[in-house]
Protein backbone atom coordinates (compact mmCIF):
# COMPACT_ATOMS: atom_id res chain seq x y z
CA UNK A 1 0.00 0.00 0.00
CA UNK A 2 1.05 3.68 -0.57
CA UNK A 3 1.47 6.06 1.82
CA UNK A 4 -0.41 9.04 0.75
CA UNK A 5 -0.23 11.48 3.75
CA UNK A 6 0.77 15.17 3.52
CA UNK A 7 0.45 14.74 -0.23
CA UNK A 8 -1.66 16.19 -2.20
CA UNK A 9 -2.26 14.55 -5.43
CA UNK A 10 -3.89 16.62 -8.63
CA UNK A 11 -5.55 13.86 -10.63
CA UNK A 12 -5.64 14.00 -14.28
CA UNK A 13 -9.13 14.61 -16.13
CA UNK A 14 -9.46 13.32 -19.93
CA UNK A 15 -10.09 16.20 -21.93
CA UNK A 16 -10.35 15.71 -25.74
CA UNK A 17 -11.86 12.84 -25.77
CA UNK A 18 -14.68 14.57 -23.49
CA UNK A 19 -15.01 17.51 -25.31
CA UNK A 20 -15.12 15.91 -28.75
CA UNK A 21 -18.22 13.52 -26.50
CA UNK A 22 -19.97 16.64 -26.33
CA UNK A 23 -19.60 17.99 -29.61
CA UNK A 24 -20.72 14.31 -30.80
CA UNK A 25 -23.76 14.42 -28.77
CA UNK A 26 -24.93 17.93 -29.66
CA UNK A 27 -24.60 16.94 -33.29
CA UNK A 28 -27.27 13.72 -32.55
CA UNK A 29 -29.44 15.14 -31.19
CA UNK A 30 -29.56 18.80 -33.53
CA UNK A 31 -29.74 15.43 -36.28
CA UNK A 32 -32.15 13.86 -34.45
CA UNK A 33 -34.44 17.49 -34.07
CA UNK A 34 -33.94 17.65 -38.24
CA UNK A 35 -35.22 13.83 -38.99
CA UNK A 36 -38.39 14.72 -36.89
CA UNK A 37 -38.76 17.63 -38.22
CA UNK A 38 -38.78 15.90 -41.76
CA UNK A 39 -40.86 12.67 -40.47
CA UNK A 40 -43.51 15.29 -39.62
CA UNK A 41 -43.90 17.39 -42.46
CA UNK A 42 -44.36 14.60 -44.38
CA UNK A 43 -46.90 13.03 -42.07
CA UNK A 44 -48.63 16.34 -42.17
CA UNK A 45 -48.73 16.64 -46.03
CA UNK A 46 -49.83 12.75 -46.04
CA UNK A 47 -52.93 13.49 -43.88
CA UNK A 48 -53.81 17.57 -44.39
CA UNK A 49 -52.82 17.48 -48.16
CA UNK A 50 -52.22 20.40 -49.89
CA UNK A 51 -53.20 23.44 -47.24
CA UNK A 52 -50.49 21.90 -44.61
CA UNK A 53 -48.20 24.42 -44.43
CA UNK A 54 -44.91 23.44 -42.16
CA UNK A 55 -44.40 26.76 -40.37
CA UNK A 56 -46.40 25.71 -36.77
CA UNK A 57 -43.87 22.61 -37.36
CA UNK A 58 -41.19 24.37 -37.83
CA UNK A 59 -41.55 26.95 -34.87
CA UNK A 60 -41.83 23.47 -32.51
CA UNK A 61 -38.23 22.56 -33.51
CA UNK A 62 -36.55 25.54 -33.16
CA UNK A 63 -36.87 26.04 -29.56
CA UNK A 64 -36.03 22.40 -28.88
CA UNK A 65 -32.80 23.16 -31.30
CA UNK A 66 -32.12 26.60 -29.01
CA UNK A 67 -32.06 24.57 -26.06
CA UNK A 68 -30.12 22.25 -27.32
CA UNK A 69 -27.91 24.80 -29.29
CA UNK A 70 -27.60 25.99 -25.22
CA UNK A 71 -25.30 23.27 -24.11
CA UNK A 72 -22.40 24.14 -26.06
CA UNK A 73 -20.65 25.20 -23.13
CA UNK A 74 -20.52 21.40 -22.22
CA UNK A 75 -17.69 21.20 -25.00
CA UNK A 76 -15.29 23.55 -22.84
CA UNK A 77 -16.51 22.49 -19.42
CA UNK A 78 -13.75 19.03 -19.58
CA UNK A 79 -10.96 22.10 -19.87
CA UNK A 80 -11.68 23.71 -16.38
CA UNK A 81 -11.42 20.93 -14.08
CA UNK A 82 -9.42 20.64 -11.24
CA UNK A 83 -9.39 17.52 -8.96
CA UNK A 84 -7.13 17.09 -5.93
CA UNK A 85 -6.80 14.13 -3.43
CA UNK A 86 -5.04 13.51 -0.16
CA UNK A 87 -5.50 11.20 3.00
CA UNK A 88 -8.47 13.47 4.46
CA UNK A 89 -9.77 15.59 1.28
CA UNK A 90 -10.80 15.09 -2.17
CA UNK A 91 -11.89 18.27 -3.60
CA UNK A 92 -12.86 19.19 -7.67
CA UNK A 93 -13.37 22.54 -8.73
CA UNK A 94 -14.91 23.44 -11.97
CA UNK A 95 -16.42 26.06 -13.78
CA UNK A 96 -16.14 28.33 -17.01
CA UNK A 97 -17.29 31.61 -15.75
CA UNK A 98 -19.07 30.92 -12.76
CA UNK A 99 -16.52 28.17 -10.56
CA UNK A 100 -17.35 26.40 -7.62
CA UNK A 101 -15.14 23.76 -5.70
CA UNK A 102 -16.69 20.91 -4.03
CA UNK A 103 -14.59 19.20 -0.97
CA UNK A 104 -15.30 16.06 0.71
CA UNK A 105 -14.19 14.24 3.59
CA UNK A 106 -12.92 10.90 2.86
CA UNK A 107 -13.48 9.88 6.63
CA UNK A 108 -17.04 9.67 5.76
CA UNK A 109 -17.42 7.88 2.75
CA UNK A 110 -20.30 5.07 2.37
CA UNK A 111 -19.77 4.32 -1.64
CA UNK A 112 -17.58 5.18 -4.52
CA UNK A 113 -19.76 4.84 -7.76
CA UNK A 114 -17.79 4.92 -11.34
CA UNK A 115 -20.05 5.50 -14.66
CA UNK A 116 -17.84 5.17 -18.11
CA UNK A 117 -19.21 6.15 -21.33
CA UNK A 118 -18.40 3.80 -24.62
CA UNK A 119 -15.45 6.31 -25.59
CA UNK A 120 -14.38 6.30 -21.88
CA UNK A 121 -13.84 2.70 -22.04
CA UNK A 122 -11.71 2.94 -24.77
CA UNK A 123 -9.77 6.01 -23.45
CA UNK A 124 -10.05 4.83 -19.71
CA UNK A 125 -11.25 7.28 -18.22
CA UNK A 126 -14.63 7.66 -16.46
CA UNK A 127 -16.93 9.82 -14.16
CA UNK A 128 -16.59 8.63 -10.16
CA UNK A 129 -19.32 9.83 -7.57
CA UNK A 130 -18.01 9.33 -3.97
CA UNK A 131 -21.17 9.09 -1.53
CA UNK A 132 -20.70 10.33 2.29
CA UNK A 133 -22.83 10.95 5.04
CA UNK A 134 -25.52 13.34 3.43
CA UNK A 135 -23.16 14.31 1.07
CA UNK A 136 -21.03 13.45 -2.31
CA UNK A 137 -18.59 14.68 -4.73
CA UNK A 138 -18.70 14.41 -8.87
CA UNK A 139 -15.19 14.00 -10.02
CA UNK A 140 -15.98 14.32 -14.05
CA UNK A 141 -13.90 12.01 -16.33
CA UNK A 142 -10.95 11.29 -14.39
CA UNK A 143 -8.51 9.07 -16.03
CA UNK A 144 -7.34 6.21 -14.92
CA UNK A 145 -11.38 5.80 -12.86
CA UNK A 146 -10.65 2.47 -11.84
CA UNK A 147 -7.37 3.16 -9.58
CA UNK A 148 -8.23 6.35 -8.46
CA UNK A 149 -11.41 3.99 -7.06
CA UNK A 150 -8.91 1.81 -5.35
CA UNK A 151 -7.10 4.46 -3.82
CA UNK A 152 -10.08 6.42 -2.59
CA UNK A 153 -10.93 2.64 -1.10
CA UNK A 154 -7.49 2.47 0.39
CA UNK A 155 -7.41 5.64 1.78
CA UNK A 156 -10.92 5.11 3.49
CA UNK A 157 -9.92 2.09 4.84
CA UNK A 158 -6.86 3.38 6.54
CA UNK A 159 -9.17 6.33 8.21
CA UNK A 160 -11.55 3.76 9.60
CA UNK A 161 -9.08 1.89 11.29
Amino acid sequence: MVNYSNSENKLDVATHPCAIEAIVDILLQLFGLSLMYLIFNEIGKYLIGSKFTPDMLLSLVVLPAILVLKSCGKILEPYFVAVSLNNETLSVKQGILTTFEDSLSLKTVENIEVTTTLLGKYRNYATIRVFAYGAWVTIPNVKDAQNIKLRIEDIVKKSKS
